[in-house]
């Protein structure tokens, strides 16, 4: 099982404004990265920040940890929340969590080796309530701030080591997850085709779930998304229910809260590892190899 290409980290971000009417507008900004891999058989080297423009960076820690996801709570910019890989061998991926400049608490953590958090995401009106993403344990949540944990998979394939359709197998390998922008009790979660060894190996599985009730139950796409690895999603602010998704093809859009998809750009080209859409919602950016811009 595989969290990200050689290199690949992740970032969160925190946009804190001030403004003097009539004076001027101030905007701090604060990015947290992570790095980790397990492509090339390293976990990588810790969480960093910068506050500013990314010139200097300071350690945030879990220099030992490969950090495969992170996620700032909104209007709680000092609660940092990190998600580690497992190193196959004797540490299991875990959820952790960082208050200002305290030191950081494991929130959730197993006896799986092979477990990798993959993605994390933070309810913007309430700072507890998080949602993990994993290779093959499907998605949890937490409503309390990571005290207690349950696991949300109804809906979400299972296979056996063939392949096929199992009760009792593992989760599909979910990458990555986002709450729709205007309904954050919508969340949507895409997934790597079962038996990928390598992102761009595409199996059984590839698509985007939806669950409108905060995680309870989820649905899979009816069109748009055969043949397919789904590696980033974002939730388009300005267009309710529209949402993007990196892939192994490009880029897909779907304007009815993933449950159809059309090809939207980049087809062909690099495997499209993250998205972005502006706050004013006038511009998609797409990571495929470089950053590419399509306005909206």
């Amino acid at each position: 099982m595989i969290s990200g290409p050689r290199g690949r980290g992740t970032v969160g971000v925190g946009v804190r404004v001030s403004v003097r009417v009539g004076v001027t507008v101030a905007v701090r900004v604060s990015v947290r990265v992570g790095v980790g891999s397990r492509l090339d058989s390293t976990r990588g080297c810790g969480a960093f920040r910068s506050r500013g423009k990314g010139r200097r960076w300071k350690s945030l820690g879990l220099d030992a940890e490969g950090v495969s996801a992170l996620a700032v709570a909104p209007g709680a910019g000092d609660v940092t929340w990190a998600g580690t890989t497992g190193d196959g061998s004797d540490v299991a991926g875990a959820v952790l969590k960082r208050t200002g400049k305290g030191a950081w608490q494991v929130m959730l953590d197993g006896d799986d080796v092979d477990l990798d958090v993959t993605a994390l995401a933070v309810d913007p009106r309430d700072p507890d309530v998080v949602y993990a993403a994993t290779n093959n344990e499907g998605v949890t949540k937490t409503t309390d701030g990571g005290a207690t944990w349950t696991w949300i998979n109804r809906g979400l394939p299972r296979f056996d080591f063939t392949g096929a359709s199992s009760p009792t197998g593992a989760f599909v390998f979910t990458i990555p997850l986002v709450l729709a922008a205007d309904d954050p009790d919508t969340v949507h979660v895409g997934t790597l085709g079962y038996g990928s060894c390598c992102p761009d190996q595409v199996g059984v599985g590839g698509d985007v779930f939806t669950s409108r009730d905060g995680g309870a139950t989820w649905t899979g796409s009816t069109s748009g998304l055969a043949g397919v690895n789904v590696l980033a999603l974002a939730s388009d602010p300005a267009r309710p229910g529209t949402l993007y998704a990196g892939t192994t093809d490009g880029v897909f859009r779907s304007a009815d809260r993933g449950v159809t998809w059309a090809p939207f750009g980049l087809q062909g080209g690099p495997l499209v590892w993250s998205v972005a859409v502006a706050g004013d919602g006038s511009a998609l950016y797409a990571a495929a190899g470089a950053v590419q811009r399509r306005g909206l």
